[in-house]
């Protein structure tokens, strides 16, 4: 009994693997971005709200659930430079793993 359960996990997490891979996959960009990085990252400020589409499969999924062309957003807090060095606010953004935080 607990082989069989052992092999049913195995083929779970491997049936798991395929899904999540299929759709995370992206498709190829077809155009140029509508936005230039460099300027985006110069004209940003603080409480800025970005909106963007994922090229994912799963992307295709929640606009068609949403309806929505945008798929993502996110919320731009400032730099840490920003911030008086005391700040409450730029302790709570340090304590956010830097995965979340890349214009930092």
């Amino acid at each position: 009994m607990v082989k069989i359960k052992i092999l049913l996990n195995r083929i779970m997490h491997r049936v798991e693997a395929r899904v999540v891979g299929w759709l995370l996959h992206e498709k190829k960009r077809v155009s140029l971005p509508l936005q230039d990085f460099h300027h985006m990252c110069e004209a940003l400020q603080p409480a800025d709200v970005l909106l963007f589409k994922g090229r994912t499969r799963i992307g295709h999924v929640i606009s068609v659930i949403t309806q929505s062309y945008w798929t993502h957003a996110a919320l731009y807090i400032g730099r840490c430079s920003d911030y008086p060095e005391n700040s409450k606010t730029l302790a709570l953004i340090c304590q956010v793993p830097s995965v979340y935080r890349p214009f930092s």
